[in-house]
Order: C-alpha cells, then structure tokens, then sequence
C-alpha cells in the first residue's frame, strides 16, 4: 500500500482493517486531502466516510478532491452554534483553544481568530445511513475532551478510534484529561505510536492483536511522496549535497586564508623589524630628553644662585639705607661731610643699579636660554609623540617640570618687580633726606648770617 499518513495511522488501521471491503470512516479535523491524510489510502481502495474540517481552505480542497463524499465545515464542540476559532495558517495547528493559539504565536506562527460553526459529535452520528462505522480519528489540537464529551447521548459506536494525545508540538501526553470517556463508552487501549492512542471497542477485541506493533517492514507499504516524512529525506539529501558543496568551498577558502596569513607574517616580520628600528630611534631620543632635562635642572641652579645674589644686594641695599638714616640724624656741625658721604652713596647706588641691571641682563638671557630650550623639548616630544605613543607619559611628566619652572620664573619675576619696587622706594626716600639735609644747611646758613 501507498502510507500518505503523517504517522503511518494508515498502515495501523488498514491492518487491522484489510478484511472490509469499501468501509467508512469519520475524520474529525481532516485538514488536507492528500498531505499527511488518514483516509486517502482507505479511499483509493474504496471506502468512503465524512471529513470534519472547520478551516474553509482545507475543506474546499477536500471537496475538490473528494467530490463524492460528505465534507461538514464545522468544528466540534458541546453544543451546535457559533464559536471563535484561532487559525493558524497553512499549518494542522488550527484550534478552539486560546491559550494553545498564543502559545503558537509566542512560537513565531501567526495565529487569526474567526467564527466558526460548531456541531456535537452525536449530531454527526445521528446522521449517518450506514450500518458501521469503522474508524474514527480526532486530531484537534488540544480540544479532544469537549469533542468526546460531545459524543453523548449517540450509541454509535466506531470499531477503531484514534485520538492525537499529545500537546500541540510537543510530546508531552494530554490523554488523562479524555481517555476516561473513552473507557465509559465500551474502548479499550490498544497501542500508542507516541503521537496516537488507538482504542478499540469492546465489541471488536479480535482486532487488538493487529494494532500491538508500530508499522514495520511487514506491512510492505511505501511512503507517498507527498508525505512530510519524504519531503524531510529530500530536503536531507539536498542538505548533504550543500553541505558537501559548503565544504568544498570551505576547503578552498581555506587554502586562501593559509595564503594569506602566510602573507601576512611576512608583513608581520617587516612591521616587527621596522617597529625595533623606531624603538631604537625612541631610546635616543628619551637618552637626549635626559640630557635636556639635566641642562633644566642646571639653569634652576644657576637661577637660584641669581636668587641668592639678589637677596644679597637687597640686605647689602637696606645696611646702606640704614646708615644713610643714622648719618642723617647727625648735627648740622657735621653737615658738610653727611653731604660728601650722600654722594658717596649716591655713587654707590649707581654702581648697584648697574650691578641690578647687568643682573637683570643676565636673568633675562637665562630667561631666554630656557625658552629657547622649552622650545627644543617641545620639538623632541613632538617627535617622539609620532614615534611611539608609549612615551605619553613620559611627555607629560617633562610638560610638567616645564611648568614648574615657568612658575618658579614667574614667581622670580615678581619678586625683581617688588625689589624694583623697593629700590625706587629707597632712592625716593634718600632724595627726601637730600632735599631735607639741603634745607637744614641752608636754614643755618641764613640763621648764621642773620
């Protein structure tokens, strides 16, 4: 025989079956006319029976294909009606259940409610003008217990039922929730193929013996090529010819990615040769920095030796004020030296202006010696900054000391103004004194004379 079944139902039954001729059966959720269907194989050989299917695509289909039988486009239910029903297209996953028809959706199948008429299954039985029904198959994707509890109060009773008992996609097992019913109206369990359970009623036991063995190779039957167990060995063989093709190409690329990281630690060698070069080239220029950074450190010496020269001729400045004042105080009998002694000191402030001033001169080319320098280490960080960026640090720390001393400069400059400063204070006093000494020895000339 030719098994178009998705689960060789068919070989099960027609062995168990083989003996009728032209029999009839009722396929509750019959989907498909061809594609993994129970009754084609028994309706080739004659038989004829009723589709159940409330989904209008696949009823049309069935009408097409099987125009001599009875197609009900309903779903059944408890009672007869209307009910909202969740579509789940071009699939058998079609169901009255909402929360099956979201867990398809939250699977990634697109589920669309519509209203379809709904029968109990002993309306169906009512109906029938035949002596026998023969099987009986249910594939209604979780709603099996309202569809047997909808068999009541009919006494039909089919030789064979087979009922999908398990979850929608999953192998979990649902039939404790129904097969109760079943056990109340007379069946007893015959076999499960791990997605059906065949039950057989208590009128029919010879038929048990038949339905004890999955499908097998003495059955000799043939797979359809329309069923979903070709179309995967096709898709397998095509797989493996791909996956042949794949390694093929895998192989040759390969070889090219061999090639080219050959290629690429040769580049590699070079970079690594020209990367020792510049660290050469960055070892002399850190050993000049060095240098430069010893040259810094000598003109802060030398800058605060200034410094103490400086201070030096302050306090030297301030003894000659000092005894500038005492000399001031003297009598006016002693007036004409106090005047010989001012422009001693007189001479003696021009010549420490000259010595400020040749001081001054000094620290302005130390000034200029260290920018000059400044401006040669910013030339070398430059440099090595494009050598290697490793050196960052090390830039920054010399970009510091730089700092430092241009705020030590600035510090040294404020402190030559306030001197200025206090020089010019100085020499402003000291004329004051002259001015007053003159005025004093004029006074007493006057006085003198009068």
């Amino acid at each position: 025989m030719i098994s178009y079944a998705q689960n060789f139902e068919d070989v099960l039954l027609f062995r168990a079956l083989k003996h009728i001729d032209k029999g009839f059966y009722i396929d509750v959720g019959a989907q498909h006319p061809v594609i993994d269907s129970v009754s084609l194989a028994f309706y080739e050989r004659g038989w004829r029976g009723i589709h159940i299917e409330p989904v209008s695509h696949y009823a049309r289909l069935l009408r097409e294909h099987r125009p001599d039988e009875t197609v009900l486009e309903v779903a059944i239910a408890a009672n007869a009606g209307v009910r909202k029903f969740f579509e789940i297209p071009d699939t058998g996953l079609s169901t009255l259940d909402l929360e099956i028809a979201q867990q398809h959706q939250h699977a990634g199948f697109s589920a669309r409610e519509i209203t379809v008429a709904t029968l109990p299954l002993s309306s169906v039985f009512d109906s029938l003008n035949v002596p026998h029904v023969h099987w009986l198959k249910i594939d209604v994707e979780g709603a099996e217990a309202e569809v047997l509890q909808s068999w009541a109060p009919s006494t039909v009773r089919p030789w064979i039922v087979v009922v999908e008992s398990t979850w929608p996609n999953r192998p979990d097992s649902n039939h404790d929730r129904w097969e109760p019913i079943l056990f109340g109206f007379g069946y007893v369990f015959a076999f499960f193929d791990g997605l059906n359970r065949f039950y057989v009623h208590e009128s029919c036991l010879e038929l048990k013996a038949a339905l004890s063995v999955p499908a097998n190779v003495f059955d000799h039957f043939q797979l359809a090529e329309t069923s979903s167990l070709t179309k995967c060995r096709d898709v397998e063989l095509r797989l493996r010819h791909q996956l042949a093709d794949l390694e093929k190409a895998h192989s040759s690329q390969l070889s090219s990615v061999l090639e080219r990281e050959s290629s690429l630690r040769a580049q590699n060698a070079e970079l690594l040769s020209r990367v020792q070069l510049q660290e050469e080239e960055i070892t002399k220029l850190r050993a000049e920095n060095a240098r430069r950074v010893e040259d810094l450190e000598a003109a802060r010496t030398q800058l605060a030796a200034m410094t103490s020269e400086l201070a030096q001729e302050k306090a030297y400045r301030q003894s000659i004020i000092d005894d500038v004042r005492l000399r001031a105080t003297e009598s006016q009998r002693q007036l004409q030296l106090a005047l010989e002694h001012i422009q001693q000191l007189s001479q003696e402030l021009k010549e420490a202006q000259t010595r400020f001033s040749a001081l001054e001169d000094s620290h302005n080319e130390l000034h200029n010696r260290a920018q000059a320098m400044q401006e040669q280490l910013q030339d070398a960080l430059s440099t090595e900054r494009k050598l290697r960026e490793n050196i960052h640090l090390e830039l920054a720390e010399s970009k510091r000391v730089i700092d430092s001393l241009r705020a030590e400069e600035l510090s040294l400059r404020s402190e030559l103004i306030k001197r200025e400063q206090e020089i010019e204070a100085l020499s402003e006093q000291l004329a004051r004194i002259r001015g007053s000494l003159f005025g004093r020895w004029l006074w007493s000339i006057v006085a003198r004379r009068t």
